[in-house]
């Protein structure tokens, strides 16, 4: 999971119960991640449910935007504390304390999975599902109850196959459910009401399919629908949201324009994320002042995450400009600096431990693949090819790669197979993610045009060379396309 992810269940005025201005007026700033001044603002409430609820968005926002262990340690006992506390004061069987239990335990959840705690986040998952069974036996048409069982319905796919059974035996229920239609169900159902509850919703159906819908498209399309509403649109959340499906949609112009807001209203030293993502931004532009942007998220971030891939890429800058020194240097630190929880870090280690360095014509390809230049890829792919010289197999394979994931991209998904399946039969001894990840993309456009069984051989091919890296990854890529082939 990537950082952003664990913003998902943000703590905001239910409609069941009558909130007073202040108290929401202290949740936007909270969202707008103003976070001395919502902990201020917070501490002048007197004790009630509503305080309870800041209190632990607070605790997790601070702990998202700070990612170390020792926010993380301060996290758990402060919100065991808390949950022990509410409780105690107001029970857990109402629909308002089932609600702020299920936020709360997956707050847990979710930020131990984070820092690789799977025993805790299991049993905080669990309790996070019972209180959200209460929350459909007291209001089952609440759309804060639909979008809760719309995430479960979407987080049980992505357990492996073999878990399946002790996911039914723990009790959650909602494997047959389309996860998405309901989180979109719930987020059209609470407009009209109050834009808090719009702002919950809509979010987590954006980031849900941001996180595991496949067609990148998806996420950019609601988020766009989210960014109808001024004042929701205008929040640092929603902004870095933006910048996500952007940049995972190949929206570079929604991307640069979403940085130029932070900037503008002053929200990029909220979150020091946001740096990283005009880095890359800038990195993919080939601007020096990627530098600095990277520079910046790494005195801000201390040894936290990212920290190895800001290294990495600043390294990249330096290898595609020729300063062989600079680069060497950066790399160096990937490996001194940060920590490897998410697998960003955890591919900067990956491709820093060989001892070949990145290939500058090839890294110069991949940049303008990633950042959707996706005409120019090709281009410089074909010069490429043309003027192949007794290249490498190795070479040549991720030079065709990036010209094929270029085609579809470009919606030419016929051109796009064509040369997937001449890396699967020319180049398949290759030593490379490249060849896996070919066999997907292939069997993905032959599932499209119901060639079911050739792409089936082909999801076997891809089982078979997964070896490199992205292994997590792919698994769960494949296992959802297989999935899909069942049904």
């Amino acid at each position: 999971m990537r950082p952003i992810f664990f913003f998902l269940f943000f703590v905001l005025p239910m409609s069941l119960a009558g909130q007073s201005i202040s108290s929401e007026s202290i949740r936007w700033r909270l969202l707008d991640l103003q976070l001395e001044f919502g902990n201020e603002q917070i501490q002048k409430l007197n004790q009630s449910s509503a305080k309870s609820e800041l209190i632990s968005l607070e605790l997790f926002l601070q702990l998202m935007t700070n990612q170390t262990e020792s926010e993380y340690d301060r996290f758990l006992q402060e919100s065991k504390r808390l949950a022990k506390d509410f409780r105690k004061d107001f029970g857990n069987t109402s629909f308002k304390s089932s609600l702020f239990l299920f936020r709360l335990h997956m707050y847990r959840a979710i930020s131990s999975a984070q820092f690789e705690k799977y025993g805790v986040a299991a049993k905080d998952i669990i309790q996070s599902h019972k209180a959200y069974k209460r929350m459909l036996e007291r209001h089952p048409a609440h759309p804060l109850t639909k979008m809760a069982r719309g995430f479960f319905a979407v987080l049980v796919k992505q357990v492996p196959d073999r878990y399946g059974k002790f996911v039914k035996l723990a009790g959650f229920d909602e494997v047959q459910e389309d996860g998405f239609r309901l989180l979109k169900s719930a987020y059209k159902q609470s407009k009209g009401s109050d834009d808090t509850l719009v702002a919950e919703t809509g979010l987590l159906w954006v980031l849900c399919l941001w996180e595991f819908d496949p067609n990148h498209e998806h996420a950019h399309e609601a988020w766009q629908m989210l960014d109808d509403n001024k004042q929701i649109s205008a929040l640092a959340l929603t902004r870095y949201v933006g910048l996500l499906s952007g940049f995972k949609s190949g929206k570079m112009d929604i991307v640069n324009s979403i940085l130029d807001k932070m900037e503008e209203d002053d929200q990029m030293d909220r979150l020091s994320y946001s740096y990283y993502q005009r880095g890359k931004y800038r990195l993919f532009c080939r601007e020096a002042e990627c530098v600095d942007d990277f520079n910046r998220f790494i005195e801000k971030a201390g040894q936290g995450n990212y920290v190895k891939s800001a290294w990495l890429r600043t390294g990249f800058y330096w290898t595609i400009i020729g300063d062989e020194s600079r680069a060497e240097y950066c790399f160096e630190q990937v490996g001194n600096q940060g920590v490897s929880l998410y697998w960003n870090d955890s591919q900067a280690m990956n491709e820093v431990l060989g001892v070949v360095r990145p290939h500058p014509k090839l890294l110069s390809l991949r940049l303008l693949y990633d950042g959707a230049f996706y005409e120019e890829c090709l281009k410089e792919a074909e010069q490429l090819l043309s003027a192949n010289q007794g290249e490498t197999d190795s070479f040549l394979a991720e030079v065709y790669y990036r010209k094929a994931r270029s085609f579809e991209s470009l919606h030419q998904t016929a051109k796009a197979l064509d040369i997937y399946e001449l890396i699967l039969r020319d180049f398949r001894e290759v030593k490379s993610y490249h060849i896996p990840q070919s066999a997907l993309f292939a069997a993905e456009i032959l599932v499209e045009q119901r060639h079911n069984q050739k792409a089936i051989s082909y999801l076997d091919l891809g089982s078979v060379t997964n070896k490199y890296a992205y292994q997590k990854t792919f698994r769960r890529q494949i296992q959802s396309l297989r999935r899909q082939l069942e049904n």
